[in-house]
């Protein structure tokens, strides 16, 4: 009797344990070089261009267009005419000789080009659901003649760009890559803990700070739910 019900007990118990186990599951991160897909919109993520920050001025880039075309051919990518969203597909770091520069182009991150119209292209997050996330990322030039870019973020229609970035001024890039040693440019990371309602909207821009041309970008962020 006291065999059967050390048993029993220890069926409980492990039971308990399992129970334990199944209701914490690991937090699930969502990184956007990584989860570049050949769908858009991807899940959580949306490549688009417009107006970081201004929902009603946000357009889909469309369907994915196999080596990209134009000085970015090594990548797959979501484009509209100067504006895109790509990925190096080669699997190895690329250096592209465009007629007037030249592009480090890295594996594993984005590539962004924004528009010669002076739109931004954007990478949009929509929150899975209600809590707290650590967002971290960062923004590096690619070509080595810039003219500068200004990256954009926004929770929905506010704009968190100088906090992420931890900068009391605007934020811009400008420093050149190096084609000659296969480095990119200038980098600037951001950082940031934001609670986000489910369907908020979380947006990466790149905006040209003026001139469009020579503003190959490399972007990468991620998005990490973490307890209240």
């Amino acid at each position: 009797m006291k065999k059967l019900l050390s048993t029993v007990a220890l069926g409980a118990a492990l039971c308990l344990f399992a129970g334990a186990v199944v209701a914490e599951p690991l937090a699930q991160s969502y990184k956007a070089g990584r989860d570049f897909s050949y769908r858009n919109p991807n899940g959580v993520w949306t490549y688009g261009y417009g107006t970081t920050g201004v929902k009603s001025n946000f357009t889909s880039l469309g369907a994915l267009i196999d080596k990209c075309g134009g000085a970015e051919e090594l990548t797959d990518c979501f484009r509209v005419n100067d504006g895109l969203v790509g990925s190096n597909v080669t699997g190895k770091v690329q250096v592209v000789n465009a007629p007037s520069s030249s592009i480090v182009i890295p594996v594993g991150p984005l590539l962004l080009h924004p528009n010669a119209s002076g739109q931004d292209v954007i990478v949009q997050f929509k929150a899975p659901q209600a809590g707290n996330y650590q967002i971290k990322g960062f923004y590096q030039i690619l070509d080595n003649a810039p003219t500068s870019v200004a990256p954009k973020i926004f929770i929905n229609a506010r704009d968190v760009t100088k906090a992420a970035f931890g900068s009391t001024t605007d934020v811009v890039l400008s420093g050149a890559s190096n084609p000659a040693e296969k480095k990119a440019g200038e980098k600037k990371s951001f950082s940031l803990t934001r609670t986000l309602a489910q369907g908020d909207r979380l947006q990466f821009g790149l905006n040209p700070n003026g001139d469009w041309r020579f503003d190959s970008t490399s972007f990468d962020v991620t998005i990490t739910p973490v307890a209240n």
